[in-house]
């Protein structure tokens, strides 16, 4: 890969570069670039781009070179595959001609493709791990297994929880869009450097700790929208932009308190609950982080405190 870089990296700053080598997809060339960079404070940027691959071997199995007519990025700080402007996508190379792009810390993706490659839609075949590619299938209903790719989802590929629990096991999931259906859990577990694109449904999103996962969450948090549960790590709650929940739960299922804080306005479109492990290990939610500031808490649904919240 070369490129020219504008306005120099900060002191500490690291950037990896890998060729990921995927199985064959009809559309897609089979080599993804990927740039990782870090600790990168600095508005740093490159221009014209050359990313080489294989005629040979990196075209998809039954696919042609000419197929490949769209130059694909993906940024972690969006969140979604788009499509840019380059030169030479045919020959082994292909050149990226937009103006700049950033080499700020974040994970930067890029391939070639048909012009519908990308993203994938991905739909739970059974409960598991999100790493584990056999519960993920590209077949709507669920019922069928069919993943000729034998990968979880790609970055930037849109997933469907239908039903069951999906856990969350990998740091730095990026998908487009996340929707997750009544009777579906999505459990991000205490992972970090996620983004979950827009997200919608009306199932359960569950994080152990206080962080969102970063997202677009108006559909997910309207009166037509989901359950956000924090659980068993408590602290302020973040983003503190994240003013509004449809419905909104603290649990604690550990063996010491938690208490979970609320630093800003808040409003709850449904329902309130606090669940505790035990007396000792109670859940606690408190409004307000002991700064002298006036909160104001509209919940138009119940408040349920369990027997150890």
């Amino acid at each position: 890969m070369l490129g020219t870089v504008a306005t120099n990296p900060s002191g500490t700053a690291t950037l990896s570069v890998k060729a990921i080598y995927n199985n064959s997809n009809q559309g897609q060339l089979r080599r993804v670039f990927r740039m990782v960079v870090s600790n990168n404070t600095n508005v740093t940027t490159f221009s014209g781009p050359v990313f080489t691959y294989s005629l040979a071997n990196d075209v998809s199995a039954g696919d042609a070179i000419g197929n490949y007519n769209t130059i694909w990025h993906l940024s972690s700080l969006v969140g979604t595959w788009g499509s840019i402007a380059g030169t030479n996508l045919g020959g082994g190379t292909f050149t990226v001609t937009t103006p700049s792009h950033n080499l700020q810390t974040g994970t930067y993706y890029y391939t070639l493709g048909a012009t519908t490659a990308y993203p994938n839609t991905w739909y739970t075949y059974q409960e598991g791990n999100w790493s584990d590619y056999l519960i993920w299938t590209l077949d709507p209903s669920g019922t069928t297994f069919n993943n000729p790719f034998n990968l979880p989802p790609s970055p930037g590929d849109q997933i469907v929880i239908l039903s069951g629990t999906i856990t969350n096991d990998v740091n730095n999931q990026i998908v487009s869009n996340t929707i997750i259906n009544a009777g579906g859990f999505l459990d991000m577990s205490n992972t970090t450097g996620n983004n979950l694109g827009t997200v919608s449904g009306l199932g359960t999103l569950r994080i152990k700790g206080f962080t969102l996962p970063t997202g677009t969450y108006t559909s997910f948090v309207s009166t037509l929208g989901g359950t956000i549960e924090y659980y068993d790590i408590g602290d302020i709650l973040a983003p503190a932009t994240q003013v509004t929940y449809n419905k909104l739960k603290f649990t604690n299922t550990t063996g010491a308190p938690q208490t979970w804080i609320t630093a800003n306005n808040l409003t709850v479109n449904g329902t309130l609950e606090i669940n505790g492990a035990s007396p000792t290990n109670f859940a606690k939610w408190q409004i307000n982080d002991n700064t002298d500031f006036q909160r104001t808490i509209t919940l138009l649904g119940d408040l349920t405190v369990g027997t150890y919240g």
